[in-house]
């Protein structure tokens, strides 16, 4: 024991320390008498002190080890057992340690806890090998020690020790390893496959396959339900095709890809209602594929229904009644824009109720006047009246050379054949009217008459033309010598004037209208037979009558002419005027002749001395009409005066003079002109 030489040593000076002796007194501390005896002074009674002979041993003082003394007076704390451990100084190998003594148990610490001289012995543990540091041990390699070092363990059920994933209790994973050290590999880890023939993905429940992965030709799903058709299976879409392509037990389901449309046909009438859909592979009883029925609970109404006037859309085409073109059992009504109560043919309009001005009578033949009706009585206006499609007098259809008298006149339509002469012969301007077409093949004639040519010595004047029909005024009749009167003046608003006599006579005047007329020419004779050379004055001309305003204006007659005294000649008769005639037809076509012309006046080739006449002037031919085509001739032309010759006795009776063109006034609406047009046409302001 080497730690016991030191503490003899120890002991053995503090005995010796105490081996004088001493007197109480010298202790320093009083004798007192205090009731309890105090015998060594030191402060402790006897009653306290566990030696109270000695001062060294007391309560108050602190135990000294190994001096043999119970310094403290404390069995507690004894002299030779300082750590208190019960073994003594003696047996004890290290008094200062109370783990340490022959009875303590022996730890694997570096300590010889035991007290035996040996360290560690029999306390130390096997550890085992943790190659791959999953915490578990190969039981295979074992090594005892007090602790383990790095890489070893306490545990030894470790089956692998070189799979970290290998050790008991580990996750059994299918990996072809015991993963949890039970003895079975892949225990309840395996996954079953499934044949896929087909190769869509899913595979065949009849032919399964454990594995922990999936060979080829194997898959995790089993739901095909036909594995030898690769468009077949759950993940496929359903068709309309008698087959169940999506693997759900059902064949040609609603939701098919292919679905048709079919609506509900409540009424039957083979149209369905838009807003009741199904869709299905084939249509269900009371379905159909049409789906413009707008009212699926009247069989009526659909768009093969005919609109009737009902106040409902029978045809589903939104629109109702009036408002649909398509009405089949409308009225017809015709507009009645003037009022009369008889409707426009050409303005009809197909409606259940008429609106206003809109009548069921369609025979108004002028919808602008409330005078022009069916009901009208008819009258020469040149109007339909009473839309019977007639003229007032028929229809006129010259077929031999006729005449024509007052007027006024309306027909249906107007023709004058050709080779045939319609001669007017009217007191006035003569109206026509011509509800339809008027076509001129032949003549219309409104032509003053030519003054009578004198000849020689006559019993009586030679008479001046007489004026065309339709107002035409007669020409002067021409001087006589037996009368020894001067040429009579033309009659009319324009008449050219007579000539005057004497030795030899003066021409008649030209009547006027649109201009003057000619004066007619003096009379002369260079001839001692005349009694002297002398000259007689012609008649004067007729007036300018022209106008920017249409009238019908007939044509005035020319003045006659003078007689001679040489030969005794008579003057020659004036020529009478064109009538007037106012001509209205929806169209006109002239191949022939519409003439209005001045008759000439009368003359002398015979070479006595009497003057001539003056010719008639034109009248007026006032057409209106849509459509005018002129291939033959309009006339109004001024009649020409009479002319003579000089005679054996040197004496010339005078020239007429012409009479003045009448007037073409036209209010037409197309125009065409390949024939003669005299004078000039006018048009209508």
């Amino acid at each position: 024991m080497t730690r016991a030489a030191p503490l003899l040593s120890l002991l053995l000076l503090l005995a010796a320390c105490r081996s004088e002796d001493k007197d109480p007194t010298d202790t320093g501390i009083p004798s007192v008498d205090s009731g309890d005896i105090d015998a060594d002074g030191d402060g402790s009674p006897a009653s306290e002190d566990c030696d109270d002979n000695n001062n060294t041993v007391s309560p108050d003082l602190t135990e000294i080890p190994y001096n043999q003394s119970d310094d403290d007076c404390d069995p507690a704390t004894p002299d030779d057992d300082l750590d208190a451990d019960g073994a003594p100084l003696a047996e004890d190998c290290d008094d200062q340690d109370p783990t340490r003594s022959p009875e303590a148990v022996e730890v694997c610490d570096g300590v010889d806890q035991d007290c035996d001289g040996e360290i560690d012995e029999g306390g130390g543990s096997l550890f085992y090998a943790d190659d791959d540091g999953d915490g578990f041990g190969d039981p295979a390699q074992a090594a005892e020690s007090c602790e383990g070092a790095e890489g070893w363990v306490a545990d030894n059920t470790d089956c692998d020790d070189n799979e970290e994933t290998v050790y008991p209790d580990a996750p059994e994973v299918c990996d072809e390893l015991d993963n949890n050290c039970d003895g079975v590999v892949d225990e309840g880890v395996l996954s079953t496959f499934y044949r896929d023939a087909d190769r869509d993905g899913q595979g065949d429940l009849d032919f399964p396959i454990e594995s922990c992965a999936a060979p080829s030709g194997y898959v995790e799903s089993d739901e095909d339900c036909d594995d030898t058709n690769a468009k077949i299976s759950t993940n496929a879409t359903e068709l309309c095709d008698e087959v169940d392509n999506d693997c759900d037990g059902a064949i040609d389901e609603d939701d098919a890809a292919n679905v048709s449309s079919f609506y509900s046909d409540t009424d039957g009438d083979g149209y369905g209602d838009p807003s009741a859909l199904i869709q299905a592979c084939e249509a269900p009883s009371g379905a159909v594929t049409d789906a413009r029925d707008c009212d699926d609970k009247d069989a009526a109404v659909n768009p093969g229904a005919s609109e009737v006037c009902d106040g409902a859309d029978n045809d589903c085409d939104t629109l109702i009644d009036d408002a649909d073109p398509g009405l089949s059992d409308a009225a017809t009504y015709f507009e009645d824009n003037d009022g009369d109560g008889y409707g426009d043919p050409d303005a009809s309009i197909e409606a259940c109720i008429p609106s206003a001005g809109e009548v069921l009578d369609s025979s108004d033949c002028d919808d602008a006047d409330a005078n022009v009706n069916p009901g009208a009585a008819e009258a020469i206006n040149g109007v339909d009246d009473d839309c019977d499609g007639e003229g007032f007098h028929g229809a006129f259809a010259a077929t031999a050379s006729q005449s024509l008298g007052d007027g006024p006149w309306e027909y249906t339509s107007f023709v004058v054949s050709s080779g045939v002469t319609v001669t007017v012969n009217a007191s006035a301007p003569l109206e026509i009217w011509v509800l339809g077409a008027a076509t001129v093949n032949g003549t219309v004639t409104l032509a003053g008459a030519d003054g009578v040519d004198h000849g020689g010595y006559k019993s009586s004047p030679s008479a001046g033309g007489a004026g065309g029909g339709g107002g035409g005024d007669a020409g002067g009749a021409g001087a006589c010598y037996n009368t020894s009167a001067a040429g009579q003046a033309g009659l009319g608003d324009a008449p050219g004037g007579g000539a005057s006599s004497s030795g030899v006579g003066g021409g008649g005047g030209g009547g006027g209208h649109d201009g003057p007329g000619a004066a007619g020419q003096v009379g002369s004779c260079t001839s001692a037979r005349c009694g002297s050379t002398y000259t007689v004055a012609g008649g004067s001309a007729g007036a300018d009558l022209s106008s920017s305003s249409p009238a019908l204006q007939p044509g005035s007659g020319g003045g006659g002419g003078g007689w001679g005294v040489a030969d005794n000649g008579d003057g020659g008769g004036g020529g009478g005027g064109g009538g007037a005639l106012y001509l209205q037809a929806a169209s006109l076509t002239v191949t022939g002749l519409l003439d209005c012309s001045g008759g000439g006046g009368g003359g002398d080739t015979s070479g006595l001395d009497g003057g001539a006449g003056g010719g008639g002037s034109g009248g007026t031919l006032w057409l209106v009409t849509s459509s005018l085509s002129v291939s033959g001739a309009l006339r109004c032309d001024g009649g020409l005066g009479g002319q003579t010759v000089v005679g054996g006795t040197s004496a010339q009776g005078g020239y007429g003079g012409d009479g003045a063109d009448g007037v073409i006034w036209l209010d037409a609406g197309a125009v065409s002109v390949t024939g003669t047009v005299s004078p000039a046409y006018q048009l209508v302001p």
